[in-house]
């Protein structure tokens, strides 16, 4: 298993110590990933080169373009979206017990993630090669196939972590700005039945709690949109 690597001081910035943002930080890069899972999800032996290409251009998006596997902390914005997720997780657990039954598992589903990736780079370039036939392909297939089971695992992990966060308004205010990425990713109405097992007032509990936190902190003109957005959620099939 791979050690924790400890970063020089100089590069640490604020935001890592900060693990409300981290984890704002970490759902984003989770609804980016298994979107991108998605397409990975329909790639099989029987696939068109149409959806072929698809696969491993989403593939691409996953690990990087151009991804060194030996840089395990990078801020390039042009970078994969699995090694900013691990990067982010990484530092996410510097700030949490080691005891944490949450958020310790979802660092390890990341970084398995991520290890994978590792292994779906190695198929690609060997897919590159101009000799490479069926059998490349084929590897190709089964360590995507690998890796879009290890980041369905890491969905569970992100979808049942984000209940811990009742009492933060930035985070549920995140994921209710983003409601229609997370109902499409994690099954429909989604935002709906998360609100109403966070709060026991369920959708009105959770319209009130964010509009008394914002409206305490002086961010008035945000409560026009936590009503609306709210108003979304509760007009939507129960």
């Amino acid at each position: 298993m791979l050690k924790q690597l400890k970063l020089p001081q100089q590069y640490i910035n604020a935001y890592h110590q900060d693990t409300t943002l981290l984890f704002q930080f970490i759902l984003s890069e989770t609804l980016l990933a298994l979107s991108e899972a998605k397409i990975l999800g329909r790639l099989t032996s029987a696939s068109k080169t149409g959806e072929f290409n698809n696969a491993v251009a989403a593939l691409r998006r996953l690990v990087g373009a151009a991804h060194d596997p030996f840089r395990l902390f990078s801020w390039n914005p042009d970078e994969g979206i699995l090694p900013k997720l691990k990067s982010y997780c990484g530092y996410f657990v510097q700030n949490i017990s080691q005891d944490d039954k949450i958020h310790q598992p979802l660092y390890r589903a990341a970084e398995q993630a991520w290890l994978l990736s590792l292994v779906c780079v190695d198929d690609l370039r060997n897919l590159e090669n101009p000799e490479a036939g069926r059998t490349q392909a084929n590897a190709i297939i089964k360590s995507s196939k690998k890796l879009f089971v290890a980041l369905q695992k890491l969905g569970k992990y992100v979808s049942k972590a984000i209940e811990q966060y009742w009492d933060d308004e930035n985070v549920v205010f995140f994921v209710l700005r983003n409601k229609e990425q997370f109902d499409e990713i994690f099954g429909n109405r989604f935002v709906k039945q998360l609100l109403r097992r966070m709060y026991p007032g369920g959708i009105e509990g959770a319209r009130r709690f964010l509009s008394q936190q914002f409206i305490q902190r002086g961010f008035h003109h945000l409560v026009p949109i936590i009503q609306a957005r709210i108003t979304e959620v509760e007009t939507s099939v129960a």
